[in-house]
């Protein structure tokens, strides 16, 4: 076996590989998608290949190219990457490869299916610990997503589907004026979170539901590996059903620009679990994170 950097030309060969292991895959497939999309830049993909290229065993995420794209900093300080095969020894053999990962930094490991998440945890332990989180990946398809009550006969659009309450206006997040409010309620934000909000709400779907006034009271927007997710009201505005209207309009904005509706569901977090399966979603895999060695000093200058 040797460990190969997949070049660009080479980069639709390991989508094709990817796309033949979904959903467990999902990951990786979608971040590498959003790379040929030009949504994201500075990723670098590594495969595990014996005995040469293209016979691919595991696949990894490299370094983010951080002095080439500012915003790739968010996943170089600390390293933050995937990995995936369907054979565990496999996902062990990249994982301990020299050169691969530094074990002696913090790693963030984001979406790994739940059993190549069990050799993470292993490998980790063996390097010092860390902490993970058991996560569900839910899905709807646009036929099954529920209209909210009240609802006319017949009714189509998202506007008569998912009605904007009148004191408020819905519209897409603006990367300019409204990254920093984005960054100030996201609980995972950490070292580099403005650049990379920036350049998510740039590229991907999101939406935020406004005051006349121009006061943010509720947003969602997606991810860099294709899931919508950072659902947040603020808590005066909460119990209106805002929840749901915005996660249901920006399913619909997903289905529009020819992605999945996706959220990616912490085990523990019952609430979004029930809003998510009224709404039509149901599970399709687990896709949990790994917080390898002690990340508390990224976040303490956010």
């Amino acid at each position: 076996m040797k460990l190969h950097k997949v070049e660009k030309t080479e980069l639709p060969v390991l989508l094709e590989w990817l796309k033949g292991h979904l959903p467990d895959s999902f990951k990786l497939y979608s971040n590498l998608k959003f790379l040929l999309r030009g949504w994201l830049e500075g990723w670098t993909f590594y495969a595990l290949v014996d005995p040469d290229w293209p016979h691919i065993m595991a696949a990894g995420e490299g370094l983010a190219e951080s002095d080439k794209y500012e915003f790739c900093a968010f996943f170089t300080d600390p390293h933050a990457t995937c990995v995936f095969s369907p054979n565990n020894q496999h996902v062990r053999t990249l994982l301990t490869w020299p050169g691969f990962l530094d074990w002696t930094q913090p790693i963030i490991f984001h979406g790994v299916h739940s059993d190549n998440a069990d050799v993470v945890e292993e490998v980790s332990q063996q390097n010092g610990g860390g902490t993970r989180d058991h996560c569900y990946a839910f899905d709807v398809r646009p036929e099954d997503l529920v209209s909210l009550p009240g609802t006319p006969a017949g009714a189509t659009a998202p506007e008569e589907r998912w009605p904007v309450p009148e004191d408020l206006t819905l519209r897409q997040l603006d990367p300019d004026t409204d990254t920093a409010r984005a960054v100030e309620v996201w609980h995972r934000k950490r070292r580099h979170a403005t650049q990379f909000v920036n350049r998510i709400l740039k590229h991907v779907p999101s939406l935020g539901l406004f005051t006349k006034g121009g006061r943010l009271v509720a947003m969602e927007y997606g991810t860099h590996w294709g899931t919508m997710g950072t659902l947040h009201v603020d808590d005066d505005y909460r119990g209106r059903g805002l929840a749901k209207i915005l996660t249901c309009r920006l399913a619909h904005k997903f289905y529009e620009e020819g992605l999945p509706a996706i959220v990616n569901i912490i085990s523990t977090n019952a609430v979004s679990k029930t809003l998510h399966t009224k709404l039509g979603f149901r599970p399709f895999a687990k896709l949990d994170w790994y917080m390898h060695g002690d990340i508390a000093e990224y976040k303490k200058e956010v």
